[in-house]
């Protein structure tokens, strides 16, 4: 999960010898509030693309159905997430 959405990379990464990789997934956007059980949200396809440099990784998402995009976040190995929901 990740700021008002969340998405599923499929497969494991595998960076190049320079730490960047690109991998396909999908994307699933949030609303501000309560989710409804009888109305799911739609998922997209979405590529993931970013680099590993050490203990962290920058990650960006393309979702080409909308043409738009998130990120670059941010990740360090073992640090606690932050998160905002949408409101």
């Amino acid at each position: 999960a990740y700021d008002c959405a969340a998405g599923t990379i499929s497969g494991a990464l595998r960076p190049d010898a320079a730490g960047r990789f690109r991998a396909g997934g999908t994307h699933t956007p949030n609303l501000g509030g309560p989710e409804r059980l009888d109305d799911p949200r739609p998922s997209h396809s979405a590529l993931y693309a970013g680099q590993v440099r050490g203990s962290v990784m920058t990650l960006s998402v393309a979702i080409p159905a909308t043409d738009a995009g998130m990120g670059p976040f941010r990740l360090r190995r073992g640090a606690p997430p932050t998160l905002h929901r949408c409101l």
